[in-house]
């Protein structure tokens, strides 16, 4: 299965967030920038998970930050 892309990503958090894929950016702070609280946290890692096939733990979840962080770890797996 092929791993998600930025911009994949981007296009999760939009749906999730409610917020244009045009002012979501690698940057972007999930809790502060993007108002996520844990259960939307947990629905991106989910929907993660069930489109591209991954398994994230949700002890490393816990730790991201950004987008940039989400997208980091799962280029690295």
């Amino acid at each position: 299965m092929k791993k998600p892309t930025e911009q994949d990503i981007i296009q999760i958090i939009s749906l999730i967030t409610k917020k244009p894929k045009d002012q979501i950016h690698a940057s972007c702070e999930l809790r502060g920038d993007l108002g996520m609280d844990s259960l939307a946290a947990l629905d991106l890692l989910v929907t993660i998970e069930e489109q591209f096939g991954l398994v994230i733990s949700h002890e490393v979840a816990a730790n991201f930050k950004t987008i940039k962080d989400v997208f980091d770890h799962i280029k690295a797996l």
